[in-house]
């Protein structure tokens, strides 16, 4: 009985060694599998933070450009008013200046 139990490990030892072998370069795949994940995900999320930087640059550019819009057109706004009042303080002065003329 001794003898069967032998033989049938002796036949069923190569197939375990080749199953445990398998399983081991499986785990090994795995594991470089998880490691490349790993670095890809670290060099994505330094790409983020690169792209976050440059969203925050560009929205204090346009607020800068904005607000600086806005006070061209403030400006804009004093001079045409400006512009206004003194044509109409300058139109009956030249009215009467073409009356004495004549």
């Amino acid at each position: 009985m001794n003898q069967k139990i032998d033989s049938v490990q002796a036949a069923a030892a190569p197939r375990q060694e080749s199953a445990i072998n398998e399983t081991q370069q499986a785990i090994a795949g795995v594991k470089q599998a998880i490691t490349e994940i790993q670095t890809d995900q670290q060099k994505l999320g330094e790409q983020v933070s690169q792209l976050q930087r440059a969203v925050a640059m560009n929205q204090g550019e346009h607020k800068l450009l904005s607000d600086q819009l806005g006070a061209v057109s403030s400006r804009i706004d004093t001079l045409a008013s400006s512009g206004a009042e003194a044509g109409s303080a300058t139109q009956p002065q030249s009215q009467s200046t073409n009356r004495r003329r004549r």
